[in-house]
């Protein structure tokens, strides 16, 4: 993985994650369903969450909202915060 320079010439902490690939009819496929996406994004918080030493709290936040909480401050989750707009 060192010759990925995204991950080479950074200064900070970093990581590349692949949850699939658009070569693979089967893979874009489950890239498609948003359950298979959050899936990903939860797998990807926890394993990032416990590598930086961070408590990662998955709640409902207001409005059915899921939230994340770290150090204080609630993040909303994207598709959600989507959804909610167009309702608007």
């Amino acid at each position: 993985m060192d010759n990925y320079q995204v991950l080479r010439d950074t200064k900070c902490p970093a990581v590349l994650i692949e949850h699939g690939f658009h070569t693979s009819r089967e893979e874009v496929e489950k890239l498609k369903t948003s359950a298979y996406r959050d899936k990903c994004a939860e797998a990807g918080a926890h394993g990032l969450c416990e590598q930086m030493g961070a408590t990662w709290v998955p709640e409902m936040g207001p409005q059915g909202l899921r939230t994340i909480t770290q150090d204080s401050v609630k993040y909303a989750a994207v598709d959600d915060l989507i959804e909610m707009i167009k309702r608007v």
